[in-house]
């Protein structure tokens, strides 16, 4: 069974994905700003989180830019805790390389 969470942290806060039974951590949206101001940050908080038990990482502009200036931001992220295969790590590993 795959467990859905999200996470509201702000700027300068230090933002904590967790699995609990083994499961692993698979960041399904996230994104980081204010308002209207919304930049898209699934794939650099994915890199840092997906496939682990545990991860924390500050919210803060030098890791997810900054789409409103002179504001306070906040990050928000939904991830999934589940048992992936080899074959469901492998295909993302590709798929990431391949976007890059």
């Amino acid at each position: 069974m795959i467990n859905s969470e999200n996470v509201h942290v702000i700027e300068l806060s230090t933002v904590e994905l967790q699995c609990d039974n083994q499961g692993m951590i698979h960041v399904n949206s996230a994104r980081y700003g204010r308002d209207t101001r919304w930049r898209t940050v699934t794939g650099i908080l994915g890199s840092k989180c997906d496939f682990q038990h545990y991860c924390t990482t500050p919210a803060e502009n030098y890791i997810f830019s900054d789409p409103a200036p002179g504001e306070q931001k906040s990050l928000h992220a939904e991830y999934s805790c589940g048992k992936f295969s080899f074959h469901t790590i492998r295909q993302t590993l590709k798929w990431n390389c391949l976007n890059k």
